[in-house]
This record gives structure tokens, C-alpha cells and sequence, in this order.
């Protein structure tokens, strides 16, 4: 059912201050301050009895303004549940708040917090926080009203891109390029995507290589919210990722490879929007078939082997291709090469890769942040993408810590957890 949410705005936020560098203001809201992601179960057409507390979200005043960063404060009371999902929606303009940062899971604390990074100096921008609640088996949106701040002034020069905070992405090295897409600095043949979802307020990050036409990692959540539902979507291109460097068609399964997803479809059934975006071109891969991409290849039995490690805490991965010559610890090779790919000469990956983190307990309702090293698990999972691979079952002898895996990829995995033991991982974390 539909709440009416009436907006606290603390003291020092209600106070009107002019936009010089580095203040923030709060301004009233005329949009309706709660959302029902789940359908309006109210089929009496009679409005809600009277609660005696009605849920509030509260924002105050923006914190460690810089020129291109500040940090974002919101709480809440008297939600009928602990919320399963905390952040802020901003942006440059009042009516149009087309971003979002998620404040991560953090047990039983009202009060939530997110850093943006990456912002134009001496620019003014806008904000509001939420939280999404379970409610009768439907999940419940309320908002705070929004608030604005504005950057300090800066030199001139590019701005970098805005780092999101979430646990599964890596660094990002990137800037907008003039056509406005996100470039890498480092290496210009990557293009980076922030895929939005209507579920869990994301999907996931993708870095794509133009020049090889393959991604080269998708960064994303598990968490059974993703995978409740069914369904499969078209191929399409990436809207966020220049369409003259994906591969040339959306279909085309060639060179003796499949369309392989790197995140995959099933994990993202809980709707129509989740579903469409895994099903972007740069989310595909090339993948041997039958040898791998397939339930007796070499692929799908370690998919399915990660599927069980999904929890309410949510797993966090990253998963990735390599493309120099492997050799994996079973003793498979493949070197590199390219080949015929839907309707591209593309880069053929010669291994793949899952990087996972998570909470040991997987129900602990804290956020990783929260956690000590030793309250959370990761580790690397890595195959050759070799025919040798058919049919093998996952064993210890595929792990490696993230510090190894960051060694032969170049990426750093899971910077936003400076507790994670990247250093170090157990297998019988792993049930190995």
C-alpha cells in the first residue's frame, strides 16, 4: 500500500544559504515521497488508515565538499523493516536526478552515508535520499526531500570519472570523453558502463575493450533479489559504450564460439530492464562450444558452482577475461589469437575469471565496511579457456588470492574493502 512520507529536514539542512563554494542548502520536494515497486495493493479505493509513526528520510547537510567530491548524510525512522536498500539519487538539476550511489547494507544503523568523487568544481548539484523496504512481499520506496551543495571552485582542466563506492567494482581510470562516453586514461581502447537497474538500484559495471571487441570485466552484485523471475531478452547494443566499437552484429555465434555472458542471464530474471542489459553486446564474450560454453563444457559447471554462494549479505564478483598466452593449474593452454565474432574480427579471451567476495556468514546484515578481515572471504576462481576444461569440476587447485589474480590482469579488485584479505584465501571458505 501506498504510505504518505512526510520529510524531517534537520535544522542546520532547513537553513537557506546562498550557493557560494562549498555550501549546501535543502529545498521542498513536490513529488510524492514514497514509491511501490511492487504494485498498489490498495483495491478498496479507500486511502490508508492513520498510522501512529509514518517512515521518514532525512537528509542533512553535504559533508567534505571539495572541488570535485563531497559526501552525502541521510538517516531514517520508524520503517516498518531494516531496509534493504539505503543511498541517494543526484545530480545538476533539481527535477532530473539521473545518478545514483548506493549506501551499503549496515545491519540496524539509521543513519547512512555515500562519498561521490569524480564532480565538477564550482558546480551546484542536487540530492535526495531513499531507502527501499520489504513490504508484504513488495519492495517500498521512501524519500527524503532534496538538498543541494555546491563544489568548491578548482583549476582548469578534465574532470575525472565519478568512482561509485560499490564493493564489487574495481578502479576506474577514466574521463568523459567529448562524445560524452567514459574513456579509460590509462588505456583509451577501454570504455566503462554504469548500468542502472530498477531493482537494487543497480546492475553492473562493464569495462569493454574497442579495440579487442570483448569485455574484459563486468563487476556486479548477487543477491536472490536479481534472480527472482524468469524470462530472456534480444540482444542489443550498449547505449553507454561507442556502437563502432562493439562487435559489428548482434548475432552470430562463428569460429566454432557461442554468445557467452559474462554476467549471466539467469542471475538477472527479477525484471524486464536487468534482463535487457545483460543482454548487451558488451556483456557477450566469445566462448569455445561445446567445450565450454555449455553444462559439460568448461564454463558453466564453475557458473554454477558460484550460483551457491549467493546471499542475503549479497556476493560481490567480478567477472573477467585475460587475453595474453595462460597456462591454468590443471595444466590447459591457450594462446592468443583472434577470430570471426559476430560480424568482428574480435580478441578470443584465453582465460576466465571469477573474483568473489562476500561476508562468511552470508546473513550478517553488516556492511563489508563494517566487517573485520576476519569476517569476510575472497578469493579468485580462474580456467583456461582450453577444451581441456570439459567437464571439470571446481577444485582448490583454480584458486588464487586477488593480489594474484591483480598481478596477472593488472586490474585492483575490490578497492572500496580495505578489509577484504585479498592477500590470502581459504577453500574450505569455498566448501573446497
Amino acid at each position: 500500500m501506498k504510505l504518505k512520507l512526510f520529510v524531517t529536514i534537520l535544522a542546520a539542512a532547513l537553513s537557506v544559504l546562498a550557493c557560494a563554494p562549498g555550501t549546501v542548502k535543502a529545498e521542498n520536494d513536490s513529488q510524492n515521497n514514497t514509491e511501490n515497486q511492487g504494485g498498489d495493493d490498495n483495491q478498496g479505493g479507500q486511502d490508508n488508515p492513520p498510522q501512529e509513526h509514518e517512515t521518514e528520510v532525512s537528509i542533512y547537510s553535504a559533508g567534505e565538499i571539495s572541488s570535485t567530491g563531497a559526501t552525502l548524510y541521510g538517516s531514517y525512522e520508524h520503517a516498518s523493516a531494516v531496509p534493504e536498500y539505503k543511498g541517494f539519487e543526484w545530480g545538476t538539476s533539481r527535477t532530473n536526478l539521473s545518478e545514483d550511489i548506493q549506501s551499503e547494507p549496515d545491519g540496524e544503523s539509521r543513519r547512512f552515508s555515500a562519498t561521490l568523487t569524480g564532480l565538477s568544481y564550482n558546480t551546484e548539484y542536487f540530492f535526495r535520499a531513499y531507502i527501499k523496504v520489504l513490504e508484504n512481499g513488495s519492495y517500498q520506496t521512501y524519500y527524503s526531500s532534496v538538498g543541494s551543495f555546491r563544489t568548491e571552485k578548482g583549476g582548469e582542466g578534465q574532470q575525472t570519472a565519478p568512482q561509485p563506492g560499490w564493493f564489487e567494482v574495481p578502479v576506474v581510470n577514466a574521463l568523459r570523453n567529448s562524445d560524452g562516453y567514459l574513456q579509460g586514461t590509462d588505456n583509451t581502447d577501454l570504455y566503462y558502463a554504469y548500468h542502472k537497474s530498477d531493482i537494487g538500484t543497480r546492475n553492473y559495471t562493464v569495462c569493454y575493450n574497442g579495440a579487442y571487441h570483448c569485455p574484459v570485466w563486468v563487476a556486479a552484485p548477487r543477491h536472490p533479489i536479481y534472480s527472482t523471475g524468469s524470462g530472456r531478452s534480444g540482444y542489443s547494443f550498449d547505449p553507454d559504450i561507442p556502437k563502432d566499437v562493439q562487435q559489428a552484429s548482434t548475432s552470430g555465434s562463428t569460429s566454432g564460439y557461442n554468445r557467452g555472458h559474462m554476467l549471466g542471464s539467469a542471475e538477472r530474471t527479477g525484471s524486464d530492464l536487468t534482463n535487457k542489459q545483460v543482454f548487451y553486446v558488451t556483456n557477450i564474450a566469445p566462448q569455445g562450444n561445446p567445450w565450454f560454453n555449455s553444462d559439460s563444457g568448461g564454463w558453466n559447471p564453475l557458473e554454477k558452482f558460484i550460483d551457491k554462494f549467493e546471499t542475503k549479505d549479497t556476493l560481490y564478483v567480478v567477472i573477467g577475461a585475460y587475453f595474453e598466452d595462460y597456462t591454468d593449474a590443471y595444466g590447459n593452454k591457450a594462446d592468443k589469437k583472434t577470430a570471426l565474432f559476430m560480424g568482428s574480427t574480435v580478441q578470443i579471451p584465453t582465460m576466465f575469471y571469477y573474483a568473489c567476495m562476500r561476508t562468511k556468514s552470508g546473513t550478517s546484515g553488516k556492511s563489508l565496511k563494517n566487517c573485520s578481515r576476519d569476517e569476510i572471504m575472497c578469493a579468485a576462481f580462474v580456467r583456461a579457456h582450453s577444451k581441456g576444461t570439459a567437464g571439470q569440476a571446481v577444485t582448490k587447485k583454480e584458486m588464487m588470492s586477488i593480489d594474484q589474480l591483480e598481478k596477472i590482469t593488472g586490474f585492483d579488485y575490490f578497492p572500496s574493502v580495505p578489509n577484504a584479505p585479498e592477500d590470502s584465501f581459504n577453500p574450505s571458505d569455498w566448501g573446497l
